[in-house]
């Protein structure tokens, strides 16, 4: 909850989902694990999943950073089309591992294979998806499709559970399930005030029915002969 109400940790942690850039030290993908991590701890709890999707995928231009942490770059000074918020940022971890089919690409970016940290990505997505703002959220970002790709292709066991758990906490909402090939379910409309429908045995059904029939006498106690 604290992290949650830290405004610049989400976007910083978000910014840090990135593909490795050139150059990086090494051990850079465990700092990236790291992060997803710490952002899954931090959607665990409802404040933690309103302040993450509230949050944008780096700090704003100008806005500080913490001591010793260099200030994330603006989003849109990034690749167009790149993500503008935290959530979208770990759905463009799920569009990693899947590889790029452009023609157009020059030098395609390698297919994530980091089988634990998609997991944790995916596993945000599921708690998310736990409320109707979160997969409605998720739905406007692309997460279903997401989702849906990394079925398709050849993934880890340890991989298969999250993606699994995350389609079906977003099965809820209408438009994912027309992506699943499933039916909404029906609403049911809400019962009007005084209507029969919110009782199920209206006062005359009561009145009409037998009473029901008086309960057996007990049997009578066990005969004590002395010996």
């Amino acid at each position: 909850v604290f992290l949650a109400s830290q405004p610049e940790i989400v976007p910083l942690l978000a910014s840090i989902l990135a593909p490795s850039p050139e150059g990086a030290v090494p051990g850079w993908s465990a700092v990236r694990g790291n992060a997803c991590t710490a952002l899954l701890h931090i959607v665990h709890q409802p404040a933690g999943r309103l302040a993450f999707l509230a949050a944008p995928a780096a700090l704003a231009p100008g806005e500080a950073a913490p001591e010793g942490e260099e200030e994330a770059t603006d989003p849109k000074e990034e690749a167009a089309g790149g993500p503008a918020t935290a959530l979208e940022a770990v759905v463009a971890v799920l569009l990693s591992a899947i590889p790029s089919a452009d023609p157009d690409a020059e030098t395609p970016a390698p297919a994530e294979t980091d089988a634990n940290l998609l997991a944790a990505a995916a596993d945000i997505l599921n708690q998310c998806a736990s409320e109707t703002d979160g997969r409605a959220a998720i739905m406007g970002a692309g997460g279903a499709p997401a989702l849906m790709a990394l079925l398709d292709a050849e993934q880890p066991p340890v991989l298969l559970e999250p993606v699994v758990a995350a389609l079906s906490a977003l099965a809820a909402h209408p438009d994912a399930c027309v992506l699943l090939g499933t039916s909404p379910p029906a609403p049911v409309p809400p019962a009007e005030e005084g209507d029969a429908a919110a009782d199920p045995k209206s006062e005359e059904a009561q009145a009409d029915e037998e009473p029901p029939p008086p309960p057996p006498p007990a049997p009578p106690p066990l005969a004590v002969v002395p010996a």
